[in-house]
């Protein structure tokens, strides 16, 4: 069974907006959430729209595709190793976080956490045919673009995609 990088992602994004963050603020309008605009990178959307971009996420393919020929499958599917980067923005509003950068800190922190362990749950795919697995992932330091911040999460995947041999 084989499945593809974009319906990986689109059951990721599923999943991530049904969790509901471990840590304050956890009111409706702070749920993770989708970037709304397709079009734009997170980043150019956050520029515009810093106020609204709490908890906004997206993912995006962050290398090339690896295959691992020592792995034998048939011949219609190939293991595929490929790297996915979940990319969150909290804006610097001061009272959203509570007491200074270390509690806004600390949120970045959890939640990213908490993402990891929904990628890493095999429950996360069960929908999914053709997957294998997450090998590994790390949460990077936070990095800041005017007054947004955003946190990234790198997963490497495991799976099998369909080959077109003839």
């Amino acid at each position: 069974m084989a499945t593809t990088l974009a319906a990986i992602r689109d059951r990721l994004v599923v999943v991530i907006e049904a969790a509901t963050p471990t840590n304050a603020p956890c009111d409706a309008a702070s749920l993770f959430r989708y970037k709304p605009e397709r079009e734009f990178s997170l980043t150019e959307w956050c520029a515009a729209n810093a106020s609204a971009c709490f908890r906004r996420f997206e993912i995006k393919r962050s290398s090339g595709t690896s295959d691992d020929p020592g792995i034998l499958h048939p011949d219609e599917v190939q293991r595929t190793d490929e790297q996915l980067t979940i990319t969150v923005a909290y804006p610097r509003l001061p009272d959203l976080y509570g007491e200074g950068y270390e509690a806004m800190e600390d949120c970045l922190r959890a939640d990213a956490r908490q993402i990891r362990d929904l990628c890493l749950s095999g429950s996360t795919y069960s929908t999914v045919s053709g997957w294998s697995g997450v090998l590994q992932t790390v949460i990077e330091a936070p990095s800041r673009e005017g007054v947004v911040w955003f946190q990234d999460i790198t997963i490497t995947l495991a799976y099998c995609e369909s080959q077109s041999l003839t």
